[in-house]
């Protein structure tokens, strides 16, 4: 199987990375984080060509291994290990809680692996822009931008994408798309235990901080839902982590390392460009002065290796849309907040807390949202002020817990919380990772202050959750004790291990409705959306009895579009599949992609001038509920 090659790059890129000199951890993030700029470098590169296609990613992947492994060859073996001394405590090896943590996160991550690979990504988001945009290259062997009515399918960073497509097109379905985001989920805790041990944690605490990552509810409700959330945050945290071991270990090349993590993490998610500038200061602001003149070269080409990385995306962004960074609004609803000042980023901050508050007591809910609305009510900050909330979304205290859209991590907040008060109380700050956490701190305000409030932000905060995990094991088990954190974190496994076996759109309890084992693929699919499921196969059906290979579909913002393309059997980009109607900006592209006359024009949600309009264009329409299909024995131009 041609899949083969891609855990084939990343094995050499491991084993190149430990013949350099690093240890088994490091060497894992460093060969996520170069095999992803590999991505990018290879997916232009072809993009240049038109040969975004199977046959053109085994060849990019056939010449990229072989390279590594004349790599592995021909770089020497450096003995002694960079990664930190073992101290004493390591010394006496595991103990018996240090197991059952083991034994609990692997449960979690096998778990997650299970799912990812019976199952499909079904996140709303994904079913609407994620894969429709990956299937779009592979039909144009190209990532250039084309006419569409969901600017987000060109706009929004495509990181994750370029890496979903490698799996997508070489297994010629989305078998494994959703190993990307499960991937993420991993090496946060990875990377949060490289984090502990280069500020001098013990086994002990890096067992914590993986901990401490995996059982987080949002990131196990999202692990195998194909969003990038946890890519990004693995990639942000690889930044923080090469800046924090370059001022320890002194190593340059980690510098950059970590322009590469930068540029990858603002590749991956428009997030990453309000959590690194504070993370960035409070890391460097702590180098001694020797430091800043040995890194000032390598900071210069680290800086550049982030430009390279984006410049081909940004440049597209910018010929569409006058700005590198992509629309600072879909279809109206704007990103930022209408105005930026001390009320509005109070009351953002109360909102964003809020999505991560709910508790499993009804009565301490109700009171806690009361409480949020009385704190932002004394500022003189409205709750529901339309430039600060995104689009028409009132606040609303979050009352889905187990939805990878709307689920908080309570437990782990109060954690923080903990935390920072013990660092305001301490004597003696110096021993205390107190300037991450200030980071950290600074950065949620920033984004606070910043972005409009949305009931689904939890997720966005994902990143700052697992650069948190570090300070909270540290400081904790320092001011408090290690075994009661270590006992937080043993109970802590066991509702993380049953949101992993119970998702309420991948379950694999017997019973349970979106049983992966029991429901179809199809059914699968539509499990964020299942209200459509009737109309959009009747649809789907209509056309493949018709026999027609060229088809439209008028599509809009958020439309549930790939289970209409898979039921057409386009997944692979082999349909000859165009969007119609459309009034996005992006509509200049037309003469890009020359338009054919189609045969079937598939309307979703159809409004009553576009059903009159094709009718009189058509000759014959079929209606299954709200969806409309029109068929042109002549052919028409969508």
């Amino acid at each position: 199987m041609a899949i083969i090659l891609l855990p084939a790059g990343l094995l050499l890129l491991y084993i190149i990375s430990r013949r350099l000199g690093y240890g088994i951890k490091v060497s894992l993030m460093n060969m996520a984080v170069i095999w992803q700029v590999l991505v990018v470098i290879l997916t232009e590169a072809l993009s240049l060509t038109g040969w975004v296609s199977k046959n053109g990613l085994i060849a990019g992947w056939l010449i990229i291994d072989l390279g590594l492994a004349l790599a592995c060859g021909v770089v020497p073996k450096i003995i002694q290990s960079k990664e930190t001394a073992v101290d004493a405590e390591n010394a006496d090896g595991l103990k018996w809680p240090d197991y059952i943590l083991l034994t609990g996160m692997g449960s979690i991550a096998l778990i997650s692996a299970l799912i990812t690979v019976v199952a499909p990504p079904n996140h709303g988001d994904v079913m609407s822009y994620h894969l429709p945009r990956i299937v779009m290259w592979l039909q144009h062997g190209s990532v250039s931008f084309y006419p569409t009515n969901d600017g987000r399918q060109l706009s929004q960073p495509p990181g994750a994408e370029y890496a979903v497509m490698r799996f997508h097109a070489l297994a010629s379905s989305d078998r494994f798309d959703g190993i990307v985001a499960w991937a993420g989920f991993v090496l946060v805790a990875l990377v949060a235990s490289i984090i502990v041990e280069k500020l001098g944690g013990s086994l002990r605490l890096q067992i914590l901080a993986a901990a401490f990552c995996l059982t987080m509810p949002q990131s196990v409700l999202i692990a195998s839902s194909g969003k990038n959330d946890c890519v990004v945050a693995f990639f942000i945290a690889a930044f923080a982590c090469y800046l924090i071991a370059f001022g320890i270990d002194k190593d340059r090349n980690l510098l950059l390392l970590a322009g590469a993590a930068l540029g990858v993490a603002l590749f991956t998610k428009g997030t990453a460009f309000f959590f690194t500038p504070p993370l960035l200061a409070a890391i460097v602001l702590k180098w001694p002065k020797s430091l800043w003149r040995e890194a000032t070269k390598q900071l210069a080409i680290a800086a550049a290796i982030v430009v390279l990385i984006n410049a081909a995306q940004w440049g597209r962004n910018a010929m569409l849309l006058k700005s590198p960074f992509g629309s600072s609004n879909e279809w109206g609803v704007k990103y930022a907040n209408d105005s930026i000042g001390p009320r509005t980023t109070y009351a953002n901050i109360l909102k964003n807390i809020a999505v991560h508050s709910r508790t499993p007591i009804r009565a301490l809910n109700y009171r806690i949202e009361k409480l949020i609305t009385w704190m932002v009510s004394i500022s003189g900050a409205d709750l529901n002020d339309p430039g600060s909330n995104w689009g028409r979304g009132k606040f609303k205290f979050p009352d889905r817990p187990a939805s990878d859209t709307y689920a908080g991590n309570p437990w782990h907040l109060s954690l923080i919380f903990l935390t920072i008060l013990l660092i305001i109380f301490a004597r003696d700050r110096k021993e205390l990772p107190w300037q991450l956490s200030l980071g950290l701190i600074v950065a949620f305000i920033f984004f606070c202050s910043v972005l409009r409030w949305q009931g689904g932000v939890a997720r966005f905060h994902i990143p700052l959750f697992v650069l948190w995990a570090a300070p909270v094991v540290m400081v904790a088990a320092g001011k408090l004790s290690s075994r009661l954190v270590t006992a937080v974190m043993i109970v802590l496994l066991v509702p993380a291990l049953w949101w992993g076996v119970s998702l309420p759109r991948q379950s694999i309890l017997p019973g349970r409705k979106n049983n992966i084992f029991t429901s179809s693929r199809m059914d699968l699919y539509f499990a964020h959306k299942p209200d459509l499921s009737e109309s959009y196969l009747k649809a789907v059906e209509a056309v493949k009895a018709s026999d027609c290979k060229k088809i439209g579909i008028v599509s809009e913002l958020d439309e549930f579009e790939y289970p209409i393309i898979v039921g057409l059997g386009g997944e692979t980009g082999a349909l000859d599949y165009q969007y119609a109607h459309v009034l996005h900006p992006s509509k200049k592209y037309a003469s890009r992609y020359p338009q054919t006359k189609v045969c079937a024009l598939i309307c979703p949600i159809c409004w009553d001038d576009w059903v009159k309009e094709y009718s009189q264009s058509t000759d014959r329409s079929l209606q299954f509920d709200k969806v409309y299909v029109f068929f042109s024995d002549q052919g028409i131009l969508p």
